[in-house]
Parts: C-alpha cells; sequence; structure tokens
C-alpha cells in the first residue's frame, strides 16, 4: 500500500525528559503546536518580569535581606500610591488638578526614581531617600490640608515602620522625633490661623485613604513578623545545628577517648612481654579485636634502614605472608614505604577513590588502610599497618589513637630488642667465664705445682686427704652436691649416710649452702693466688725492662758518664782500676742500688762499724736510687722530645725539598754530625712483576767532596755490593756498626767495604705500599755503635723519604720525556725548514751531532753501492 507523507503528522506527547515529541499520527496537530508556543512564550515573558522585578544581589547576606526588604517597600508603595490616586479621581474627576493629586503623583514619581536607583546597588542612599522624600511629602500634604486631622498625618506610623524595618532602630526614633515636633508644628499653625479650620472630606473619601494606609501598615507589619520569623526560624536553625555539631563534637571526643584508652590498655599490655615474637602476635591480635578491624600486620625495618620484613600479622593470611618472607622497601612504592622513608603516617579513607591504594588478592574487603611508622627518636623500628573493611573505618578521627598505640609499640619492640641482646650477651658473659674459670682451675691444678685433684675426707672423727687413687661412691642413701663456680662444676661434696637414713629439705638446703660457700671461698682463695702470681711477674718484668733501660743509658753515655766514684783521702775521685778496694781489705758495708728491685750498682763503705753505717747506708741508697732514676727519666724524656723535633723537622724539610740533593741532606741531617764518610740516594728500578733489577744513583755526597761512583751511575742488582744487607729486609734499616765481625755481612761485600776503606754502614730501604722505592746509604770510616735516637731516626726515614724520592723520580723522568720530544720537535721542524736534500742531510747531522755531543755520520746508498764502515748499524725510520 503506498500513502502520501503529507497526510501523516505527529502526535504530540511528553517524553522521559519532559519535553514534547510527536509519533506519526493520521490526522493534524498543529492546533496543539501553536498552544505550546503560546504557553511557552508566557513563561519566558514571567521570567523576564521577575528577573525584572528582583532586587540586585549583593555578596553580603544581610545586605541581601535589606536589599530585598526595600525592593517589596518600594514596590508596595507604588502601588498603594496608583491606587490610592485612582481611587480619588474614580470618585471625582475634580480632583485631577488638585494640590493632594498633584501632591501624590509627584510621590510615585519620586518613589520610582528611588527605586531605579536602588536597581544600580545604591542601597543606602535609596533608603534615606525614600524614608526622607515620602516624609516631607507627608508633612507637605497634611500642611496643604488639614493638618493634625488630615488622614495624611496618620502616614508617619508608615515612614516609622519603613525606616525601622530598612535602617534600624536609631532611624525609626529619629523619624518618630520629626512626626511628633511635625504634629505640634500643625497644632500651633492650626491655632494661630495658618492652617485654616478643616473642612472634612466626604466619609467615602476619608475611608479610601485610611484603607491604603492600612494596607501600607499591613504591608509593613507582615515584612516585620516575617522578619521576625525567620530569624527566629534561623536562631532555631542553627540551635540545632550547633546541637548536631555538639553532639558530633561529643561523639568524636568519646570515640576519640576510646580509643586513646584502648590504645593506652594495649599498650601496657604488651610493655609486658619480653620475647618479641610473642609480643608482635598478640599486638596485632588485640589490636583487631578491640578496634574491630578487618586486618592487621607488623612490619620491622632492617639495619641499615632498606627494606620492611613482616614479622606478625592476623588470621590465615598473616600467617601465610609471613611464611612466605613479605617484605617491601624503604619509598613510594608502597603505603607502607612511604611510611617509613618520610616517618609519617599514610592514610587512604576510601581505597576506591584513591590512585595510591594498591590491592592485595589475599586481602579483597580492605576499603581503608593506615599505616604508621613505629619511631624511636628519629630511628624507624617499623611499620603498624591496620585496615578496615568499611570506607572511612580509619580517618584522621582515629589517627591520633594509633599514633599513640604506635609509639608505644616502638618503645615495647625496642625493648624487647634490648632485653633480647642483654640477654645473649649475658649468656655469652657466662660462657666466657665459665670458660675462664675452667682454664683457671686447670692452670691452678697444673698436676707440677699442686695435684690435678684435691679433695679431703671427714672419716670416724678425723679429716685426711684424698688419695690420688681413692675412688667413692654414692651408695644407696648417698647425697652428691655440686661445687660450682659460675655455673661452672668445679667439685663436690658427697655423704654416706647410715642405713636408713633419709635426708630432710632442711639438711639438703645445709648442704647446698655450705657447697656455694666452699665454692666461692675456692674461687677467692685461688683468684688470690693467680693475683700474687701476676704481680710478681709484673715486678719481674719491671725489673727487667729497668735493668735493661739502665743497660742502654749506661750504653750510650759511656763515654761521658763515670761508672762510679770514691772517696779517699777527703777528696772525691772518679772510680778507676787503681782506686777500687783490694780483695784483702775488709768492706764493712754493701748496699745495692735498686730500681724496681733490679740491682743497679751498690754502695760500700770500709773501715767503719758495721752496726752504725747500716741504717744510714740504707737511707741514703734508697734515695740515691730514686734520684738517679728519676734523672734517667727526664734525660730520657727530654731525648724523646728531641727526637720528635728532629723528625719534625725532617718531614719538613723533606717536604720542601725541590732536588734530590736537598732530600738526602734533609734525611740524613741528623746524622751528618757523627762523622759520615759518604752518603747517597739510590732509586730502584722495578720489573712488571715488581721485582727489583736495578739501583741508579740520584744524589751523593762525600766528606772530601769525590763521590765513588758519578750521579746517574745505574747498578744491576745482582752485581751492586751491598745488596745482601737490604734486599730481604724492605721494612728494617741495616745498621752495621763493625763490618769486620758482623755475621750479616758476606765474604764478598766485606772485601768490598775493606777496600773502600768503610768499617761500619746503615743502608735505610725507601718503600710505599710494600713496594720498593729505593735506598739512602751513609758510611763511617771507623767502627761505631748505633744509639737509640738514631735507630728510631732510620726507622722513620724508610716511610717520610720514600714519597719525596718517588716525587722527585717522576718530576725527573716527565722533565726527561718532555726535554726529548722537545728536541725531536725542534730537529723535524729545522730538517722540514730546508729546500734541499743537501741542506736536509746537513741540517740532520749538525742538529744530531751537537744534541748528543758525537761524532754523526749521514749518507745515502745509492743504488746497490756498498761501502764499509766501522759505524754500529741503527734502526732504520722510514717516513710515509
Amino acid at each position: 500500500m503506498h500513502l502520501r507523507w503529507s497526510a501523516f503528522w505527529r502526535l504530540p506527547h511528553r517524553s522521559w525528559d519532559n519535553t514534547w515529541v510527536c509519533d506519526v499520527r493520521p490526522f493534524s496537530c498543529l492546533e496543539q503546536q501553536k498552544k505550546t508556543a503560546v504557553t511557552v512564550e508566557k513563561n519566558l515573558m514571567l521570567n523576564r518580569l521577575k528577573t525584572f522585578f528582583a532586587p540586585p544581589v549583593y555578596e553580603d547576606e544581610d545586605t541581601n535581606r535589606k536589599a530585598q526588604l526595600l525592593n517589596v517597600v518600594l514596590l508596595a508603595i507604588i502601588a498603594l500610591l496608583i491606587l490610592l490616586l485612582a481611587a480619588r479621581l474614580v470618585t471625582d474627576v475634580t480632583q485631577l488638578g488638585s494640590r493632594t493629586a498633584t501632591i501624590l503623583g509627584s510621590l510615585i514619581l519620586f518613589v520610582l526614581g528611588v527605586y531605579i536607583t536602588s536597581r544600580y546597588q545604591y542601597l543606602r542612599l535609596s533608603t534615606y531617600a525614600l524614608v526622607s522624600g515620602t516624609w516631607l511629602a507627608i508633612t507637605f500634604l497634611a500642611w496643604s490640608n488639614d493638618g493634625v486631622k488630615d488622614t495624611a498625618f496618620i502616614g508617619y506610623i508608615v515612614i516609622i515602620l519603613v525606616a525601622s524595618v530598612l535602617s534600624g532602630w536609631r532611624t525609626a526614633v529619629l523619624f518618630i522625633g520629626l512626626s511628633i515636633g511635625a504634629g505640634w508644628g500643625f497644632v500651633y499653625a492650626e491655632s494661630v490661623g495658618l492652617i485654616a479650620t478643616p473642612e472634612f472630606d466626604p466619609s467615602s473619601d476619608i475611608m479610601t485613604d485610611y484603607m491604603h494606609l492600612f494596607g501600607l501598615i499591613g504591608v509593613m507589619i507582615y515584612l516585620l513578623v516575617d522578619g521576625l520569623q525567620k530569624a527566629l526560624d534561623g536562631a532555631r536553625e542553627s540551635n540545632h545545628s550547633l546541637q548536631l555539631l555538639s553532639q558530633q563534637l561529643e561523639k568524636r571526643v568519646e570515640d576519640r577517648t576510646r580509643d586513646l584508652n584502648l590504645a593506652a590498655d594495649i599498650g601496657r599490655g604488651i610493655s609486658q612481654v619480653r620475647e618479641l615474637d610473642k609480643l608482635l602476635q598478640n599486638a596485632v591480635n588485640t589490636i583487631q579485636e578491640r578496634f574491630n578491624l578487618y586486618y592487621v600486620q607488623i612490619y620491622l625495618a632492617d639495619n641499615k634502614q632498606r627494606f620492611l620484613s613482616l614479622k606478625s600479622g592476623t588470621g590465615i593470611v598473616g600467617q601465610q605472608l609471613v611464611r612466605r618472607g613479605h617484605s617491601l622497601p624503604f619509598g613510594g612504592g608502597s603505603i607502607n614505604g612511604t611510611a617509613a622513608a618520610e616517618k609519617r603516617p599514610v592514610l587512604v579513607a576510601d581505597t576506591a577513590a584513591s590512585p595510591f591504594f594498591k590491592p592485595n588478592s589475599l586481602l579483597p574487603y580492605t576499603r581503608s588502610e593506615m599505616a604508621v611508622p613505629l619511631l624511636v627518636g628519629e630511628k624507624v623500628v617499623g611499620v603498624l599497618n591496620l585496615q578496615s573493611d568499611q570506607p572511612n573505618g580509619l580517618s584522621q578521627d582515629n589517627l591520633a589513637a594509633f599514633e599513640t598505640l604506635a609509639g608505644q609499640f616502638a618503645i615495647a619492640i625496642e625493648n624487647a630488642n634490648l632485653f633480647a641482646e642483654t640477654i645473649a650477651a649475658r649468656s655469652e658473659i657466662e660462657v666466657y667465664l665459665q670458660r675462664v674459670t675452667r682454664e683457671g682451675w686447670d692452670n691452678y691444678q697444673d698436676a707440677i705445682n699442686r695435684p690435678a685433684a684435691l679433695g679431703m675426707v671427714y672419716e670416724n672423727g678425723k679429716i685426711r686427704q684424698v688419695a690420688a687413687t681413692e675412688s667413692f661412691g654414692a651408695g644407696v642413701n648417698g647425697l652428691r652436691v655440686p661445687i660450682a663456680v659460675a655455673n661452672e662444676l668445679v667439685g663436690s661434696i658427697q655423704l654416706e649416710p647410715d642405713d636408713g637414713h633419709e635426708w630432710t629439705e632442711e639438711e639438703k638446703e645445709l648442704i647446698s649452702t655450705v657447697a656455694w660457700q666452699i665454692g666461692q671461698q675456692a674461687e677467692s682463695l685461688r683468684l688470690l693466688t693467680e693475683t700474687e702470681r701476676y704481680r710478681a711477674e709484673a715486678e719481674q718484668a719491671a725489673r727487667r725492662l729497668s735493668g735493661e733501660a739502665w743497660q742502654e743509658f749506661l750504653r750510650e753515655k759511656q763515654a761521658q758518664v763515670n761508672q762510679g766514684f770514691v772517696f779517699t783521702d777527703n777528696m772525691v775521685n772518679p772510680l778507676s782500676e787503681d782506686s777500687l778496694p783490694d780483695d784483702t781489705e775488709a768492706v764493712s758495708v754493701r748496699q745495692p742500688l735498686k730500681i724496681h728491685n733490679e740491682s743497679i750498682g751498690e754502695l760500700s763503705v770500709s773501715g767503719v762499724n758495721q752496726d752504725e753505717a747500716q741504717v744510714l747506708l740504707a737511707s741514703v741508697s734508697n734515695q740515691l736510687s730514686r734520684h738517679i732514676e728519676n734523672i734517667r727519666l727526664v734525660e730520657q724524656t727530654e731525648s724523646a722530645l728531641g727526637q720528635a723535633e728532629s723528625l719534625y723537622q725532617i718531614g719538613h724539610e723533606l717536604n720542601t725539598a725541590t732536588n734530590v740533593d736537598e732530600i738526602l741532606h734533609a734525611a740524613l741531617g741528623p746524622i751528618f754530625p757523627t762523622g759520615i764518610d759518604e752518603a747517597t740516594l739510590m732509586f730502584i728500578e722495578l720489573d712488571r712483576e715488581g721485582t727489583p733489577q736495578t739501583l741508579e744513583l740520584l744524589a751523593g755526597w762525600r766528606m772530601d767532596g769525590n763521590l765513588s761512583f758519578p750521579v746517574g751511575t745505574v747498578f744491576p742488582m745482582a752485581r751492586f755490593p751491598f745488596t745482601s744487607l737490604f734486599i730481604n729486609e724492605p721494612d728494617d734499616p741495616q745498621l752495621i756498626g763493625d763490618a769486620a765481625t758482623d755475621p750479616r755481612v758476606d765474604d764478598f761485600t766485606r772485601g768490598v767495604m775493606a777496600h773502600a776503606g768503610i768499617k761500619a754502614i746503615a743502608v735505610i730501604p725507601l718503600t710505599m705500599g710494600g713496594q720498593w722505592v729505593g735506598i739512602i746509604t751513609c758510611s763511617w770510616p771507623q767502627s761505631r755503635t748505633f744509639s737509640r735516637q738514631e735507630e728510631e731516626i732510620f726507622n722513620a726515614l724508610i716511610n717520610m723519604a720514600a714519597p719525596a724520592v718517588q716525587s722527585q723520580r717522576l718530576f725527573f723522568k716527565t722533565k726527561a720525556q718532555a726535554d726529548k720530544e722537545h728536541l725531536i720537535n725542534e730537529i723535524n721542524e729545522r730538517i722540514q725548514r730546508t729546500v734541499s736534500v743537501e741542506s736536509a742531510l746537513q741540517t740532520a747531522v749538525k742538529e744530531l751531532g751537537q744534541a748528543l755531543q758525537t761524532k754523526t755520520l749521514v749518507k745515502l746508498n745509492m743504488g746497490a753501492e756498498k761501502q764499509p764502515h766501522n759505524y754500529k748499524d741503527a734502526e732504520a725510520i722510514s717516513a710515509d
């Protein structure tokens, strides 16, 4: 079937979004569309009217309220004035040109002007203009008519109400005073005839005026009542809001107090646990139960503050994660890592709305999460992680409680760690004490000074020592109580009672007490014995050191200090062989001079009564021994200070030395006055494996100025005569006081030294980082004894002089290489400037001869010509 499109129209109906649509129907709907358009047009017009008459909008709510009141009052006055004027004109057309109609018309225009002014947001100006202008108009209207008897006078009431509503009570009081003053003015004017005796208008006109006045008063009363009602409603709403806020605050305070109390209870509970694993598990279980949380876990930080390891968690999930060894790094990759790295709590109140949250398949119902770092000072101990299955189940409201709990928990963990460390340290100390005690008793009963086993037996009223082969059995009713020192068994008490004897608790306690007392007393006596032995050894060491010190002192002072003195013939003379008493001469008293019980000399007198001189000699010997020991110590201290000053001066001069000669003189400065005949500074060249290969003489000094070998001489290591003296001792100087008798000198070296006239020599190795740098040698033409100060200087030079020598060696090598390259560049440059073969050959032979200071030949081989010559072949260097 074929239908024409023009025969179909759309039937309008409302759709889901309240708009009109049309379905295709076989009849017209143009009429309905016209009605719809008219309705829309009316709505638009109403909206425009509402917008036109709407008051201006201010940011302040109070100003908005006043603007709305002013807008209503202005519109109401305009409407009522127009109605009043119209009513008068309807009742009496002749009043069209009357003074009253003119005043009313002017007042309408004035109020319209005020309304327009208010539209431009001049709120205060419009208010005062309205009140003042209408008051003046009413005053003029009353003056022009009947004064206080005129109906316009009642209009003052409207003005006062408008002033009170729009501008406040002060303005209302002002216009009350003005209105009262105007009324009395009217009365005065009427009394003096300024205002004619009123002729009352018809009742209908008066009633019309009153009706409009009552209408204005009603509007004002409505506005006042409405404002009061709104203020009351606002106060009630504010009061209700305050009550709700107060209830919410009370609830929050109550919840927070409850959380803090729970945290305090949990903190007190966990603080009593000392085992860390038990403490952690009890803590997470208690927190989950008391705070009704979905899941709780605790991470602990490693010592390097780099990783967090899970140590406890609630439920099966927590056990699985702990067994898995779950750990997290510090940093922003996770909530817990961020809390640990930034040392602040991290809160995710709603996991569904947080991009920071990473879900865990084992914990699918987590809806809010909180991570609180466990801090002890600035140290991160771990992280407390809490999870809830409710959005906002963990929020800022309960964060304070969990921070308090985390602080208590961190201290508890730290205390548990310290307690565990203390227990471990105590165990180590106990083990150490047991080992020391056992070693002490083993050394005490060494079977040399004392028997390996020692015991006493009380039997039949007698005490005897236990025989070495004797043994005891406990018997049926026997009692054996151990004797322990520092938990180490050192013996026992064995008791064998008569048959049928039963040991009571009092007897056992008595025996245990006695065993403890025996152990303590035996240990005290052993320690006392050991102390006496150590003291004797210390005294022996002090005597030995004192004796060695005095021997060294006398050896150094041999040429300066007399070994003794003798008083004879009223003269004090140095002790000599001739002044020594004969063996046949009777010596009455001898008194040794002792330092730390070590004899360093003696006082002896002869020819006196022994009893008379003994006391005096003993006192003098004691005083003399102490005094000469003090003198020796003072001299030793002064010598050490001088030695330190010398070493400092040597170090300073080595650091400021600019060449190898200055290095040699700085190193041996304090030694030169001892009569050195020759001194050398030599550098050791190493192969790739670090083995010494050659020695190069860098600097030398000799008394007569003639060195044995010139500077720059290179010696192969195997052919150098003194190699055997130092090659195997890189850390110690070799001091040979007498080359003829010293066993360190082999026959070849001894022969070389004898031929060179060397009787004593010192070889100081120079090393850096375990590698050879060089040696310093100094020799004497006579045998000598090296002093302790000289030995110290030579030992210090091993490490002090090596860096300076190494630096100078590198400087010279670098400078020589630079000079060589500079020379080559100059020769090449001069050759390049030549323009013929002959001049090039002449320049080459001249420059090489001057540079090498030797006869030089340059020759071109022409063809196959070969001429014999005596020059050594040199490697040919060809240039492309």
